[in-house]
């Protein structure tokens, strides 16, 4: 936690790209989660 996207890519290349996009993912589906727990309170 706590690196930038290009911290990670700067990193390690590929794997640092692969990295930022997995996540992004990871935080776009907490942000999913977070909003659908929301509007159901």
């Amino acid at each position: 936690m706590g690196h930038t996207r290009a911290d990670l890519a700067a990193a390690g290349g590929v794997d640092g790209v692969v990295a930022a996009y997995q996540q992004v993912v990871i935080n776009t589906a907490a942000d999913i989660a977070a909003a659908v727990r929301s509007q159901r309170s």
